[in-house]
């Protein structure tokens, strides 16, 4: 998983069990200047959110054991009425039903797999107006969205060559 960029400015936890999908959402995190941590269970979840402070939660909604839906409940049980962590869930299925089942689960907004730059860029905006980092960090990354797919996962690799993330992934 590529390491998060020098100055980032806020951190965000990963939920998410497939390596695949770890290692994309951490890349478009990167290239947008975020830091990042990773979990691949809804337990995990709950205890890291409880133990950390991170600025938003990416949090997939079919989880092995404890599922996006239910982490989600208990985050915000254990929150109470004194914090609210942006909880956005990233969800292959986006009809209406899902993005309403993920809002009455306490989530605060969502993103559709497979997750591109622009579009997660513009809902951590939403969410961490005052904590994102510069409008400029997501540099060219942001233009490729519209562009062939492998083109803007070769953008995520850090060295700009593309050949380490394309050789993992």
């Amino acid at each position: 998983i590529p390491r998060p960029r020098q100055g980032s400015r806020a951190l965000v936890l990963v939920v998410e069990d497939n390596v695949l999908n770890q290692v994309v959402a951490v890349g478009i995190l990167t290239r947008l200047g975020y830091g990042a941590d990773v979990v691949d269970n809804g337990r995990d979840a709950v205890e890291t959110v409880a133990g950390g402070a991170y600025a938003a939660v990416l949090m997939d909604c079919r989880l092995p054991g404890l599922d996006g839906y239910q982490a989600t409940a208990e985050i915000r049980r254990r929150e109470g009425p004194t914090r609210h962590t942006p909880i956005i869930a990233m969800t292959a299925s986006a009809t209406r039903e899902d993005r309403d089942r993920c809002l009455a689960a306490g989530m605060d907004d969502y993103v559709a797999k497979p997750v591109m730059v622009g579009d997660l860029q513009a809902v951590l905006a939403r969410w961490l107006p005052e904590e994102g980092p510069a409008a400029d960090a997501a540099g060219p990354a942001a233009e490729v969205i519209d562009h062939d797919r492998l083109a803007a996962l070769m953008e995520l690799d850090q060295d700009g060559q593309g050949s380490r993330l394309l050789t993992r992934l």
